[in-house]
């Protein structure tokens, strides 16, 4: 009978354990901020980055892109971003939109755009999807030109295929015993 009981209070604890945790869906879309579609693309060598961005009050981050899908999480502070037209160096913003402590998006893929922390600065953590080996963010140039299909830039190679299978040589003794060669 004690050990029933103990087996019993053991389960209810082990129970009450898992009960605790909990999930909340903090992003849930196939578009990015701005309601581009999300479009993934095809790599023999996946890798996930995520990286902290830090930007004090009040300051800019450059003008740049990403040229791989990417997704942020405001641990702190708020953040505007900005993407538009660059015009001699600097971006006109044409559309803007404020993440706050506790927002989640997609970021912009292949689209000029400049984010600005506010008054109490930002904290933001990033996953890049991309492929090892390839850079997740440019900085703007005038000469740089955007890239739409990652394949063709492709920092990897596919696996080689497998060699083919040697075929039997007939002829040279190598048969199966007892036949004539």
């Amino acid at each position: 009978m004690r050990t029933r009981l103990l087996v019993a209070i053991c389960a209810a604890s082990y129970s009450l354990a898992v009960s605790a945790a909990t999930s909340t869906t903090v992003l849930q879309t196939s578009t990015t901020w701005n309601g581009a579609d999300i479009e993934y693309f095809r790599t023999h060598c996946p890798q996930v980055t995520a990286v902290i961005v830090d930007i004090p009050a009040n300051a800019a981050t450059s003008i740049h892109l990403h040229p791989v899908n990417n997704y942020a999480y405001v641990l702190e502070g708020q953040v505007t971003v900005a993407t538009g037209k660059v015009v001699n160096g600097v971006l006109v913003p044409k559309k803007t939109s404020t993440f706050k402590k506790g927002d989640a998006f997609a970021e912009l893929v292949n689209t000029w755009h400049q984010g600005t922390a506010g008054p109490e600065g930002v904290k933001i953590l990033v996953w890049y999807t991309s492929e090892a080996g390839y850079a997740f963010t440019v900085n703007y140039s005038a000469d740089y030109r955007i890239d739409r299909d990652l394949k063709d830039s492709s920092m990897c190679e596919p696996p080689a295929p497998p060699p083919p299978p040697i075929p039997p040589h007939h002829g040279w003794g190598l048969g199966p015993p007892g036949e004539e060669h």
